[in-house]
């Protein structure tokens, strides 16, 4: 088994369970970014996925001497047709997971289907009382011919709109 921190970090056994039956290398999937003195982000590769991959996100504090670390419950956005919307709290999200340690920011890009031509945009504002939704932007109903690759940016793919959250 591979050298994971969970008894500090204290991911989901599910997340667990998908990083053992996927991982083809010897990577522990942890990827610590630094937001301030005090607290750090841990991105936890759950599954590897056919075509994206799972997340777990946990917020550890390590000031103070001691260690305290949350996984981070997050509003997802998801839609069969681009047209009705449903919000749910996840501890696990699928996509593509971007930190941008200088905003503090968490920016998600989750395909629909492998060509990876339509799904969904989330920004998150990461802070002490957890994660906060702040923008989606959906390029939904996906469409026949495929259009234009997306790719994981700072900011949605081009010709995506804007999803009004509720």
């Amino acid at each position: 088994m591979l050298f994971r921190s969970r008894p500090v970090l204290s991911w989901p056994a599910s997340c667990e369970e998908a990083f053992e039956a996927s991982a083809s290398s010897d990577d522990a999937g942890l990827v610590f970014t630094r937001l301030s003195e005090r607290d750090t982000l841990v991105d936890v590769l759950c599954a590897s996925g056919g075509y994206q991959p799972s997340h777990a996100i946990v917020l550890l504090d390590d000031g103070g001497g001691t260690e305290a670390a949350r996984v981070l419950r997050v509003s997802v956005m998801t839609s069969s047709d681009g047209a009705s919307w449903t919000r749910t709290e996840e501890t696990e999200i699928w996509g593509e997971v971007r930190v941008q340690a200088a905003t503090g920011d968490i920016v998600v890009l989750s395909v629909a289907r492998q060509t990876r031509d339509c799904g969904v945009w989330s920004r998150y504002r990461v802070g002490r009382a957890g994660a906060e939704l702040t923008e989606v932007w959906a390029g939904l109903p996906c469409r026949n011919p495929p259009g234009a690759v997306a790719e994981l940016a700072d900011g949605p793919p081009k010709s995506w709109r804007p999803v009004a959250m509720k």
